[in-house]
């Protein structure tokens, strides 16, 4: 397709949804022995428009002689007025404007034509006020009010394929109406990334790098908007009335004329529906229910413009399940964000203005190295830096982990609860084949032990369930990318040990509360229920804990006796000794 084809194609667009044409209105069509681009019925008039790219005032004069000669043929016979419209690629000259003037003809930029869809400055403004997602500046309390500047670009790789994509390339993609899925673990910066592609594309509306063919970005925060709305309409009216952008039919027009790009931000914190029972097919069902309007969108995607949907992908079961639930294609794009490399982690650093060596053990995840940043905890590492040690590292990166996601929980449930919930499951995962995978009922179960009540008939619980910090898809094997339906594992084996750890403590600090449910892992034919003993690591962070607890010697004889008589488990007593000896 040529320049102008094209252009005539954007300014088609634009009048379908600026007249409220039907299907099949507004193609072009002859009056007498003359051909026009567009042509609008309305009840209250009729449109002719002619688009053109030339800058020339000849060109503007040939058109508005075709237009006025058009007008007085169609005027004998219609009862309705008759508006003329010469649609500039380029803005027009005040010559240009005045000689259309001077014959009842309209000419006008495109810009100037769509504004009556959107007031595309004016949203870009009130939008970038407005938070993004998950994104929090730790060195501002966790402020939503984050420095332009502030990104890393990471690596995106195609998921099970292994090519990598940058952002500009993600960008032109989305631009060019593809439906982009980003996925991510914890504190890798999906929000972030969504801001910086808002960033990104409105540069290239505002810029006019692409005329009437660059969308424009709307960014929306999921978790807003999913218990309200039911059809992709009415996310796109609450929108514009939570940004305080004056007309929210503004949104719909400008998505249905085909001159917007959706950016879906959070979709593992949309809120599941009541579950019937913990079946796989029940909670299928609640995903796919709750997902509704993510599927309506991109399926509305195919004849309007680019989406891009993002958010931690253990939400679901599998890939597959995320395809069904979101109108996925197999040519659609699906990225992952990886770890920081040791280049991008130093141009982070720098961006502070730290010169700083991480220690190895300290995860390549912007978030928490952003935690211990603002903290003033990154200096260079000595005897008297928390972050020299792991054992004294890690249980604070864990608190503002549980911290941070019970924020996203709107408190629903407290820092401490979601710990005291991670820190069971890692302990579960030690019963399992490879001391990592767990299954839908070790997840129910163990929120029931903790909370004491079940996550059934609760949506908030479910929610919580399916979108859990550092727990990610479990694989059937390292070659293989398929998941086992369900299953999940930690995303960090040192963290996990971390948590376990923290667990022990727990039980020390009070061995009356169950270390493992009783009706728990069918697993009958073993001296020990928990199948694998605590790490070296392990023992340290519980040593460590101990201390901090200031657990007496009393504490953990009964600890141990505990363990030996009721739970009838010599792996936890010896989990129990080795913490002891790791005092020494």
């Amino acid at each position: 397709m040529d320049a102008g084809k094209a252009f005539e194609a954007q300014v088609r667009r634009v009048a379908r949804a600026k007249w409220n044409l039907r299907p099949g209105e507004g193609e072009s069509q002859y009056i007498g022995l003359q051909e026009f681009e567009i042509i609008a019925p309305t009840e209250d008039a009729i449109h002719l428009v002619m688009c053109t790219i030339s800058e020339s005032i000849k060109k503007i004069k040939e058109d508005t002689k075709k237009l006025t000669t058009a007008r007085a043929n169609l005027e004998v016979n219609e009862l309705r007025p008759v508006t003329c419209w010469i649609i500039t690629r380029n803005a027009p000259t005040a010559d240009q404007i005045s000689y259309g003037r001077q014959h009842r003809v309209r000419v006008e930029h495109f810009e100037e034509f769509q504004r009556t869809l959107i007031n595309a400055t004016e949203y870009f403004a009130r939008r970038k006020e407005y938070r993004f997602g998950s994104a929090r500046d730790p060195f501002q309390n966790d402020s939503d009010r984050i420095p332009d500047d502030e990104y890393i670009e990471p690596t995106f790789r195609e998921h099970g394929r292994g090519n990598t994509f940058s952002l500009d390339k993600i960008g032109k993609l989305i631009e060019d109406g593809r439906v982009v899925v980003l996925l991510a673990d914890f504190g890798y910066g999906k929000s972030l990334t969504v801001r910086e592609l808002f960033f990104w594309l409105r540069n290239r509306y505002t810029n006019h790098q692409l005329p009437g063919k660059t969308p424009v970005a709307i960014p929306i925060n999921l978790p807003e908007h999913g218990r309200q709305a039911s059809h992709y309409t009415e996310i796109l009216r609450q929108h514009a009335r939570t940004i305080g952008y004056p007309d929210e039919n503004h949104l719909v027009r400008v998505w249905n004329g085909g001159m917007a790009a959706v950016l879906l931000d959070g979709f593992d914190e949309l809120p599941a529906v009541q579950l019937r029972d913990e079946s796989p097919k029940s909670r299928a069902d609640a995903r796919r229910e709750a997902t509704k309007l993510i599927w309506d969108f991109v399926d509305s995607s195919r004849s309007r413009g680019g989406v891009l949907l993002s958010g931690r992908g253990q939400y679901f079961d599998s890939i597959d399940e995320m395809k069904k639930c979101c109108a996925l294609k197999d040519d659609d794009l699906i990225l992952e964000i990886e770890p920081f490399s040791d280049k991008q982690l130093h141009a982070f650093l720098q961006r502070k203005n730290i010169s700083w060596s991480p220690p190895d053990w300290l995860p390549r995840n912007p978030l928490l190295i952003s935690y211990l940043m603002a903290r003033g905890l990154v200096e260079p590492v000595n005897d008297s830096s928390i972050i020299a040690n792991p054992v004294e590292g890690w249980p604070y990166l864990l608190d503002k982990i549980y911290d941070r996601e019970s924020n996203r929980t709107q408190r629903m449930f407290d820092g401490k609860q979601i710990g005291d919930l991670l820190q069971r499951l890692a302990s579960r995962s030690r019963v399992r084949s490879g001391g990592g995978t767990l299954n839908p009922h070790d997840i129910y179960e163990t929120y029931r032990d903790v909370f004491d009540e079940s996550p059934i008939g609760n949506e908030y619980a479910v929610a919580l369930l399916q979108r859990l910090p550092a727990l990610t898809y479990a694989a059937k094997t390292k070659e293989n990318l398929t998941t086992l339906e369900g299953h999940r594992t930690f995303v960090d084996s040192i963290m996990a040990d971390a948590l376990r750890g923290l667990d022990l403590v727990r039980f020390m600090t009070n061995p009356y509360d169950p270390f493992l449910p009783d009706r728990d892992s069918g697993i009958k034919d073993r001296t020990s229920r928990l199948g694998m003993p605590l790490s070296r690591f392990g023992c340290e962070i519980a040593a460590a804990a101990s201390v901090r607890n200031k657990l007496m010697p009393s504490q953990l004889v009964a600890a141990s006796e505990r363990a030996n008589s009721y739970h009838k488990d010599p792996l936890l007593a010896t989990d129990i000794s080795n913490r002891s000896h790791s005092d020494e």
